[in-house]
């Protein structure tokens, strides 16, 4: 599997979003992230805490989802900060 970069993550995450923010709040799940991105969700949340770190990516609150079960549960989401360079 080829090696995706921060600046390549950031890139297509904020893509992403803007596509989402059409419809949607902007915000995203780690899980969603994986998915877009081809990649597994261990790695997903990785990208996004190291992100987080950088202050380009904010915790913006939890979504109701439910699990594999069917068990409604909150999941966390986050948005992309505007204006930070990578």
């Amino acid at each position: 599997m080829p090696k995706i970069t921060q600046n390549e993550w950031l890139d297509e995450l904020e893509r992403i979003i803007h596509e989402r923010e059409k419809a949607e709040d902007g915000t995203f799940t780690s899980r969603e992230m994986a998915k877009a991105l081809g990649i597994n969700q261990k790695r997903a949340q990785e990208l996004i805490r190291e992100m987080v770190e950088q202050g380009r990516v904010a915790f913006a609150g939890r979504r109701r989802t439910c699990r594999i079960d069917g068990v409604p549960t909150f999941v966390p989401t986050y948005r992309v900060i505007k204006g930070k360079g990578a």
